[in-house]
């Protein structure tokens, strides 16, 4: 009889796994769709949300379906990451076959004037030149003059202005790419103190009169960094944290 009732409860685990799973796909693969024809995927998303707010609580279903994405994912790259290596190797192998018919084909004596071809019962195989423009050789790149070299440099956009306007004459015919904000040191410059309350989010202010004459002070929220204790940069800010969620 218990036999019989863990075989059951096993077997009502998997048809709610089974459950869980059939929904959640359904709506997500709904959603991928749409997504790719450009629709509204705006309901779909509250069904899902409103799926997974009833079935969360159920930890084990949502734990066993969350296990099952990780291997799946797993299993898929595994599998893209072997075929990329096979198309890898036998691109590998072409190569090496036509550079040899090259070579062999280029030691035989074709009548002058006459196509450099190899006649089969399925088709054949044709020696020709490369066409387009010469590829470049550099035997010695220390050589090469300055005006025929190209560098590129990393510099901040202050300093590269202030280059533009000095060099104005010798930088005619440059290209500048794309003025791009560095995270990195935006994130630096904001976790730095705020230089005038010092990391202090807030600071005492006896500046109305009132209080002046009464020789008291009142905490305030620092005017510069507005309580926050860190340096400010403009078009900038350090977005919360926030929250997430583990599977263990």
């Amino acid at each position: 009889m218990e036999t019989m009732s863990r075989a059951g409860a096993g077997q009502s685990v998997y048809l709610s796994l089974f459950a869980i799973e059939t929904v959640l796909l359904d709506l997500i693969m709904l959603r991928e769709e749409m997504l790719e024809s450009s629709e509204d995927v705006a309901a779909v998303d509250e069904q899902i949300t409103a799926y997974i707010r009833q079935e969360v609580v159920k930890v084990d279903n949502i734990r066993a379906f969350w296990r099952h994405c990780e291997l799946m994912r797993d299993a898929a790259k595994a599998e893209a990451e072997t075929q990329a290596q096979r198309a890898k190797a036998w691109g590998s192998r072409l190569d090496r076959l036509k550079e040899t018919c090259r070579s062999v084909m280029e030691t035989i004596p074709f009548p002058t004037g006459k196509p450099r071809k190899l006649e089969g019962r399925t088709g054949s195989l044709l020696l020709k030149a490369n066409g387009g423009k010469q590829a470049v050789e550099i035997s010695n790149e220390s050589m090469v003059p300055d005006e025929l070299c190209t560098v590129t440099v990393t510099m901040s956009a202050a300093l590269w202005n202030a280059a533009a306007v000095f060099f104005a004459e010798d930088l005619v015919g440059t290209k500048v790419g794309p003025r791009t904000p560095s995270l990195s040191l935006i994130g630096e410059a904001l976790a730095k103190p705020c230089a005038k309350c010092a990391g202090l989010p807030t600071c005492r202010d006896s500046s109305d009169p009132v209080l002046r004459v009464a020789g008291m002070q009142v905490e305030t929220k620092c005017p510069e960094c507005g309580g926050s204790g860190c340096a400010g940069v403009p078009g900038a800010r350090l977005a919360e944290r926030g929250q997430h969620v583990e599977c263990r």
